[in-house]
């Protein structure tokens, strides 16, 4: 790497945008354990700020109770939930869950999801 690219390197911040999931349907409990393994590698290595479901009300119950058993308790409030799909997979949230920007993390960029 020539020393121009290197300064050009290190002059740039590479910023990584949540992680942004929808769930219609639960999944088996098993399923679960590789996903939240991921999340958990890509929060806590990859520089993910967040990681956002989007659910049924159904589904908002099993990821929810899932992410409290296989994600750390720091990385835990990192994994959200929301309802926003009725039972026929209609958008019912609001628009401000598409708009508003993550919660603070210390040390990680803020970005807008």
């Amino acid at each position: 790497m020539s020393a121009t690219t290197k300064q050009m390197a290190s002059q740039h911040t590479v910023v990584k945008w949540n992680s942004l999931k929808w769930s219609l349907t639960a999944k088996s409990s098993p399923r679960y354990r590789p996903i939240y393994e991921n999340h958990a590698r890509r929060l806590t290595q990859e520089g993910i700020s967040k990681v956002i479901y989007f659910c049924t009300a159904d589904a908002y119950r099993v990821v929810s109770r899932e992410a409290d058993k296989f994600i750390f308790r720091t990385e835990r409030p990192r994994v959200v939930s929301t309802i926003a799909f009725d039972k026929r997979g209609h958008w019912i949230g609001s628009q401000s869950d598409l708009v508003t920007p993550a919660q603070s993390t210390p040390g990680v960029p803020e970005i807008a999801r």
